[in-house]
């Protein structure tokens, strides 16, 4: 099951700096990922870590898709 979040919410399935798998709707304003996707922290604040698609973002948080 997919789950749809705003491009700009603050958690690590928005960030240009999580590895894992999502994919941005037509108009860029949701990122859709799996229920418990998983992906490492990249130079973020969690740098090398595994994360879940939405575990709250960090103070490195960086907008992947933009409006």
């Amino acid at each position: 099951m997919k789950i749809q979040t705003p491009s700009d919410l603050k958690q690590c399935c928005t960030c240009a700096r999580w590895g894992g798998a999502r994919q941005p709707n037509i108009f860029l304003s949701y990122v859709e990922y799996e229920i418990g996707a998983k992906g490492k922290c990249h130079q973020g604040e969690f740098n090398q870590q595994e994360m879940q698609g939405a575990m709250s973002g960090c103070r490195k948080w960086e907008q992947q898709y933009r409006k």
